[in-house]
């Protein structure tokens, strides 16, 4: 029955036309995760990922993205760590999916239309996190820049990504400046190391700072605590069901860590 209705819906997302996935930001998200779909069993492909554990791992990955897509007002994520006796991160080396990385870029740079095209001018207001916080206010045309920039900044990482990629399934070496790039995950590597985290690396530049942030934080959003959960399916309680009255207490939901 189930894989039935499932052959179903799949038939008809795959009959969609291509200007469906670009109609708008949360269809854009969508497309890229459709993108990690394709299979990676072609000899151009490493040996690791033509495996049936690199496509369950893909899979993962594309289920934790879609619940942060349907994020609700808890959220969990277990933070990383890094030993305070590293100062710099070795060659690394990208999964070679061009066209998601590609998928990514189209995506920043059509939320970055969309983001274009509102208002520029006038004064908003911060209100106080906290007292005895004072309020900040920012102008519009500040905030308008800020969005701007970063989804600038976002599409030339994406696209410095698809060009690795693609010299990875090309076989071709990697120029000295992509190399540092991939160096500079966390950390700028040209900068001197002091042993304290200063986030200068592309990484933690995908992460949206507010202008209200930027005024009042000292450490980057990469680094903070961040609780991810999300309720996706309510069942109404059936006297007739056979499940303990226990369980009627709260929504079904999945949890997914990432």
């Amino acid at each position: 029955m189930y894989q039935h209705n499932l052959a179903a819906v799949r038939n008809v997302l795959d009959a969609q036309d291509p200007a469906a996935w670009a109609n708008n930001i949360y269809s854009s998200w969508l497309a890229c995760l459709r993108e990690l779909s394709l299979p990676t069993t072609d000899l151009q492909f490493p040996e690791a990922l033509r495996t049936r554990a690199w496509a369950m791992k893909t899979l993962n990955t594309q289920l934790a993205s879609w619940t942060h897509l349907r994020h609700d007002t808890v959220l969990y994520a277990k933070q990383p760590y890094t030993g305070l006796i590293i100062c710099s991160y070795p060659d690394g080396y990208v999964e070679p999916r061009p066209g998601f990385w590609l998928k990514m870029k189209e995506m920043a740079l059509r939320t970055k239309a969309l983001v274009s095209t509102l208002p520029k001018t006038g004064q908003f207001v911060f209100e106080p996190n906290a007292p005895p916080d004072p309020p900040y206010t920012s102008s519009i045309g500040g905030i308008w820049t800020n969005r701007v920039q970063f989804l600038d900044n976002f599409a030339g990482v994406m696209t410095t990504l698809q060009s690795i990629t693609e010299k990875e399934q090309a076989l071709e070496p990697l120029s000295i400046n992509e190399v540092m790039f991939l160096k500079g995950i966390i950390e700028n590597p040209g900068w001197p190391y002091t042993g304290a985290r200063t986030y200068s690396g592309w990484y933690p530049g995908l992460f949206y700072m507010n202008v209200r942030a930027q005024h009042s934080v000292d450490f980057a959003p990469s680094d903070r605590w961040d609780a991810l959960v999300t309720d996706v399916h309510t069942d109404p309680k059936n006297r007739s069901s056979t499940i303990p009255a226990a369980y009627y207490t709260k929504p079904w939901a999945m949890f997914t860590c990432c």
